[in-house]
């Protein structure tokens, strides 16, 4: 189906969990405008992103006319503990989301996924780090380290987390070494996979990894399309 829309440009339609992730994608909206175009609701912040993401899409005007354009959806969301065994209900409601549009080919669903907090892949931007993100302590201490780059820092606040995106060329690095370090724990395989994905909230209590570096991956994958 030819885009009605956004000719040449991405689009993608964006769940995000909190005004945190929103942030972030404030500033991919700007940094790849020339080749992308970001949908997403006003006012994001539940804890069934899943489910708001389906009903938005199937019952919203604002969104449901715009199915047919859509290219990519997006699910931008912290793995918490008690995420580990809620894989067949989001399976389940990410292959609905998949046939939206009907006919045989379905819109792409991408999971940008990170351990404990959204602070971790902040903090990927500027150092590596290995540490389990899971209990309270461990995220304070994550951002604590992450305060001592970007000392403004503060969650939801636009102008501290466009400060922190802006290395997000280093972040990718080392999101990458976050999967790659999970080989030898047994992930099934490294590429953005459903069986890798079920595999990663599945074990979501023993290991602390992002996937948020694939999407951005991938918008840069869409410039050096068009730049050829």
């Amino acid at each position: 189906m030819p885009r009605l829309l956004f000719d040449k440009k991405f689009y993608f339609f964006v769940e995000c969990e909190g005004l945190t992730e929103q942030a972030y994608i404030d500033f991919l909206k700007n940094e790849f405008k020339d080749v992308a175009t970001f949908r997403y609701p006003k006012n994001p912040g539940t804890t069934h992103l899943f489910q708001d993401a389906e009903a938005r899409l199937k019952k919203d005007a604002v969104f449901k006319n715009q199915v047919e354009t859509i290219d990519e959806i997006w699910l931008f969301f912290d793995v918490e503990d008690q995420d580990w065994d809620k894989w067949n209900a989001r399976w389940a409601t990410i292959s609905r989301l998949r046939k939206l549009r009907g006919g045989r080919k379905g819109i792409p669903v991408r999971l940008l996924m990170t351990s404990g907090c959204l602070e971790y892949w902040f903090l990927l931007h500027y150092e590596n780090v290995c540490q389990q993100v899971h209990e309270k302590q461990e995220k304070a201490a994550i951002l604590e380290r992450l305060r001592k780059h970007v000392p403004i820092y503060t969650k939801g606040q636009k102008e501290s987390i466009a400060q922190i995106a802006q290395n997000y060329q280093a972040a990718i690095l080392r999101g990458e070494q976050t999967i790659k370090a999970l080989k030898d724990k047994g992930i099934p395989e490294l590429e953005d996979t459903d069986d890798r994905n079920c595999w990663l909230l599945q074990h979501s209590r023993d290991i602390t990894f992002t996937t948020v570096h694939e999407a951005v991956q991938f918008l840069e994958g869409l410039r050096k399309k068009q730049q050829k």
